[in-house]
Order: C-alpha cells, then sequence, then structure tokens
C-alpha cells in the first residue's frame, strides 16, 4: 500500500499506458481520478471490479483536454 491516502489524476484511462496505471495505483491504495473522454460500459466495469478487489474508490472524470472549454 506505497500510495494508501495519496490522491492521483491519470488521463487516458480506458486503454493502454493509462488503464494499466490506473490498475497499479488501485493495486496500491491511491485515490484515482481517472479521466477518459467518453463514458464507455467496458471502462465503467473495469474500475469497478478494481474497487471491488482493493476496496479502493475510483472517481470518472470524462473529458477531452483538447478542449480547453473543457478544462478551464
Amino acid at each position: 500500500m506505497l500510495l494508501k491516502d495519496k490522491n492521483a489524476v491519470v488521463t487516458g484511462c480506458n486503454r493502454g499506458i493509462g488503464k494499466e496505471i490506473v490498475r497499479v495505483f488501485a493495486e496500491n491504495g491511491a485515490n484515482i481520478w481517472a479521466c477518459v473522454r467518453k463514458e464507455k460500459e467496458s471502462f465503467t466495469k473495469y474500475i469497478h471490479n478494481l474497487e471491488q478487489k482493493h476496496s479502493i474508490n475510483i472517481n470518472p472524470v470524462y473529458f477531452d483536454l483538447s478542449d480547453t472549454k473543457q478544462i478551464k
């Protein structure tokens, strides 16, 4: 539990490196804000499974970093 009670904001979480970072942070007890462009059922199931397995809370955040109006 290296990251217990630490906060992490991770972008690009629905695939690749971002998805793997969320998994590793979850295994280590971090509070996670997982950022993706669009809500997808597969991603929702993925974070739900991580929450149940590691007894943590993952906060999904839906926005597009290329749209400056969404990040202000």
